[in-house]
């Protein structure tokens, strides 16, 4: 079997039939496979599937498909080399999916599809105000049925006038069910350099983890990419049997601004899988600064009401302050001269500020006990 595309479906497909002792081959365009996830995934999936008998080809052009007698043949050219064919009984086109949105009558609303996909506000209302958009044809969102279901409760809490939260692409847990699993969420490490960020790695290999060797599950590692300077979690990798269960942890961490610290100090059973998650917790583990009497921070453009700041004080292992909080470190909070209309939402609902002025101080104190 030839599988061209080594994305999601391409390798979960691949994984599948080579279980069933198929032959398989996998041809991909790009440098690499999973080519969305992060590179040290990557490497180690091809190491993986060519440890099971996975003919891997990176940087490959397919250039010919054609019906033979048995079944297919596909001309393709590797990166730097010589022009090959190759036959199967069957192939698996699995390069993406399209949005089928045309001759639905969009033509007759405000909604202007881009190359299919339907463009939404963060609260999935299009541009026909009564029209909510959710699912694999919204523009810019992972095509995941969970993020679907997601999306669902967001159009309906909003159409319902309740309270809700936006979809968070950089919260969403991405899991790849082939063997060995993927479990991704949040930013790779190349993508957290992008942003400007200095980031601390921790690596933990599931050959060193007792649950693995019990259930004979010794292949691939966890992977946390961390603030370097405040120790955030900015995004963590896994690809190991489990994955899929592992990362929701993590996915948990990330939407909630954990620090490496937290979640190495969480207490995890032993002997289990996820106690890989505190150990590559630990190992990125950095010191941060603490807090000797008053202070500033400076809140960024596009910050939401609620958001937590993590502090660390003098005495006391971790203090966390709430900016809905009815009790505060002491501390100043500076709100940046800005002009967006999310910044001033922000500033009338934390209400202590005065709106008028957008760098207004605030100071409020711990209570004694």
């Amino acid at each position: 079997m030839l599988v061209v595309g080594a994305g999601a479906v391409g390798v979960e497909f691949a994984s599948i039939y080579r279980s069933f002792d198929a032959e398989v081959t996998v041809l991909e365009a790009l440098p690499r496979m999973v080519p969305l996830e992060d590179e040290d995934i990557s490497k180690e999936l091809m190491r993986a599937f060519t440890k099971k008998g996975i003919a891997c080809h990176v940087s490959t052009k397919v250039e010919k498909v054609e019906k033979t007698k048995s079944g297919i043949a596909v001309t393709f050219t590797p990166a730097g080399g010589k022009q090959q064919k190759l036959e199967a009984e069957k192939i698996l086109i699995a390069v993406g999916r399209a949005p089928r949105t045309d001759n639905i009558g969009l033509e007759k609303t405000k909604i202007k599809p881009e190359r299919g996909f339907i463009k939404t506000n963060e609260w999935m209302q299009t541009a026909e105000p009564n029209v909510y958009t959710i699912g694999d044809i919204v523009l810019g969102m992972p095509q995941l049925a969970h993020v679907g279901a997601m999306q669902g409760i967001v159009a309906v809490a909003k159409i319902a006038g309740k309270a809700a939260k936006p979809v968070n692409p950089l919260h969403i847990p991405n899991c790849t069910y082939c063997e060995p699993q993927i479990g991704s969420v949040g930013l790779t490490e190349a993508k957290a350099k992008e942003a400007g960020r200095k980031v601390q790695i921790g690596k933990v290999p599931f050959a060193a983890n007792s649950k693995a060797s019990i259930v004979g599950a010794h292949e691939g590692f966890i992977k946390v990419v961390s603030d370097a300077e405040y120790g955030e979690i900015l995004g963590a990798h896994i690809v190991a049997s489990h994955a899929s269960e592992m990362i929701h942890e993590l996915a948990v961490a990330r939407a909630n601004e954990y620090t490496v610290e937290e979640g190495e100090l969480a207490v995890h059973a032993h002997p289990t899988l996820s106690e890989a998650v505190a150990e590559a917790a630990l190992g990125s583990k950095v010191e941060v600064p603490t807090i000797d009497g008053p202070t500033t921070i400076r809140i960024p453009p596009g910050t939401q009401g609620g958001q937590k700041l993590r502090l660390r004080g003098k005495g006391t292992p971790s203090l966390r302050a709430s900016l809905r909080g009815d009790e505060f470190v002491e501390v100043q909070v500076v709100v940046p001269r800005v002009a967006d209309e999310r910044s001033k939402e922000i500033l009338k609902e934390l209400g202590r500020l005065n709106p008028a002025d957008p760098r207004s101080e605030l100071k409020k104190y711990h209570k004694p006990g």
